[in-house]
């Protein structure tokens, strides 16, 4: 199984799209809510990045 999203991320002066792609592998057992929080941390991390890049 496979999650994706994508966006479009308004940081003032840098918007930037961000596209994020989760494969399960055939043994793992993962639900929505995990790969959810997943998809909220690395879209915070690179929000962080951009944002406070100098």
């Amino acid at each position: 199984m496979v999650w994706a999203d994508s966006g479009i991320v308004y940081v003032p002066s840098r918007p930037y799209l961000l596209t994020v792609m989760i494969e399960k592998k055939l043994k793992e057992n993962v639900n929505d809510s995990e790969v959810n929080e997943l998809f909220k941390n690395i879209s915070q991390e690179i929000y962080n990045y951009v944002a406070n890049y100098d």
